[in-house]
């Protein structure tokens, strides 16, 4: 029973380390339901799409974060990019002061520390036990850089060569703090850009409700006295009034998403968190999150003081477990235009045999009127798929599934189908076998956005010289190729 257990832990271990081997996006390109307008994060660039004319020009540039996304009607974009301030006075301006707080007693007791030991013990300060918050690499850096800001003389004096070129580099960018914005558009144009909230941690994937009156959010919450550091779920109001409300701690950061009438948020759990040694248990859960006007459910969190979490208030709808599976921190789930919950993840048989072999990767469908559970993939179109599956897409009319497949390749599948459609053939594919530099997303109903290199057929009729080494194609659903999209350089 042993050698089983070890046999049934190594391939959840295997199909963990690949999963966490990078299939979250750097990039991503996100469109409005009916195609014409979308965003788009490539690389250092924020672009705003005209899907009528398959454009793109810069709208932001900087740190931008994984996971820009776009309103159904196109009306407001949603994204959050790190900020560099050079003066460490703006940051009672910028922080709430119970952060604060704890940030200039790290500074104060790390520098004489420094001064005691006659220099930067690393190890002692990040691995010991003295600074458990300095276990955060995010977190440490920040309190690195402001402490190279506001140095004097005499602590400059004990830093090596190379930390004293750090420290310098420093002094000339500053230091970051994560902004959480949402743009508001008039066709084409931008209208109006706000700031939601400001962290001293990642936050990424953000989505605005249907009715344009919250938004939720996932944020490194590493704000902590031990090494856990997961991301948790928020939600905030658009009109300043509440900042980050927490939804759940320990969630998968694949994906989350609002209910159509956007009183609730499905997400995937873990029920395990810190379990280091056993695989994790997760589920998927749906929670209430305001009621049918946007008033959101939400209590003042009282515990800040104390500080071992980012929030300013906490949800208090019910919370409603649908699903158990095994945790991943990639997986994903979305809302089926019918009210359905569709999420990824392996399927596990249990009681488990020594002729069991690994499950792969599936797209799953919760049913809230039958409380079921079925898997909506044929499987001969499942066993194709790896861990990229978990960056799936719906179309906007429901019809049809959007599945990566390794090597930037993916599937078209009609839902109640028995084939799929493949546009990239296996001379298509590059890159990592499961780590996406970009997904494939849905145009409207009918065309795909995916990243093709300049040598696929696609591009037979185009002069090389033309082409960069990868382009953004425009294919329809049946996997014929439109167009390029044509960004500013």
């Amino acid at each position: 029973m042993i050698k089983l257990k070890q046999k049934i832990l190594l391939v959840l271990s295997a199909l963990l380390l690949t999963t966490l081997a990078g299939c979250l996006p750097e990039d991503k390109a996100d469109f409005s339901d009916d195609g014409s307008v979308g965003v788009a994060k490539i690389s250092n660039n924020l672009y705003l799409i005209d899907g009528q004319n398959n454009t793109a020009k810069i709208i932001d540039q900087g740190e931008l974060q994984i996971g820009p996304s776009i309103t159904a009607d196109g009306k407001m974009i949603a994204y959050a990019k790190n900020e560099f301030f050079k003066n460490p006075d703006q940051l009672d301006k910028l922080l709430p002061e119970d952060q604060l707080s704890v940030i200039k007693q790290y500074i104060r007791d790390i520098s004489a520390l420094i001064i005691a030991d006659g220099g930067v013990n690393k190890d002692k300060i990040e691995k010991g036990t003295l600074f458990p918050r300095m276990q955060s690499g995010q977190f440490a850096g920040l309190v690195f850089s402001l402490i190279a800001l506001q140095a004097d003389q005499a602590l400059l004096d004990l830093l090596k060569p190379d930390e004293l070129k750090l420290a310098q580099a420093v002094k000339e960018q500053g230091f970051k703090l994560c902004h959480l914005y949402v743009t508001t558009l008039d066709g084409l144009n931008i209208q109006n850009k706000q700031t939601i909230y400001i962290s001293c941690f990642s936050m990424i994937s953000p989505k605005i409700s249907p009715d344009g009156k919250s938004i939720a959010y996932l944020i490194q919450d590493d704000f902590r006295d031990d090494d856990n550091i997961t991301y948790n779920l928020h939600v905030a109001t658009l009109d300043g009034k509440i900042k980050a409300a927490q939804v759940a701690p320990h969630t998968a950061f694949g994906g989350y998403a609002w209910s159509p009438d956007s009183t609730k948020l499905a997400f995937i759990k873990n029920e395990s968190p810190g379990q280091k040694d056993d695989f994790m248990l997760g589920t998927l859960s749906e929670r209430q999150i305001s009621d049918k006007n946007g008033q959101l459910d939400v209590k003042l969190a009282q515990d800040r003081q104390n500080y071992n979490s980012i929030a300013t208030h906490y949800c208090q709808g019910k919370d409603t477990e649908l699903a158990g599976m095994v945790f991943y921190p990639w997986l994903s789930a979305t809302y089926h235009p019918s009210g359905r919950i569709f999420f990824s993840t392996t399927p596990i048989t249990l009681p488990a045999g020594e002729l069991q072999r690994p499950e792969n990767m599936s797209v799953f469908c919760y049913d809230p009127l039958l409380k079921t559970v079925t898997d909506v993939l044929p499987q001969d179109i499942s066993a194709q798929l790896s861990t990229s599956v978990i960056n799936f897409e719906i179309s906007p009319d429901g019809k049809k599934l959007l599945l990566p497949l390794q090597k930037q390749r993916f599937m078209i599948y009609t839902l109640g189908q028995t084939k799929s459609i493949e546009p990239l053939t296996d001379a298509d594919a590059f890159g990592d076998e499961n780590a996406l530099k970009m997904a494939p997303a849905f145009k409207g109903n009918n065309q795909i956005t995916c990243l093709v290199e300049k040598d696929s057929h696609f591009f037979k009729d185009f002069s090389p010289d033309s082409l960069k080494d990868q382009e953004i194609a425009i294919l329809d659903t049946q996997g014929k190729f439109v167009n390029l999209l044509t960004t500013q350089p």
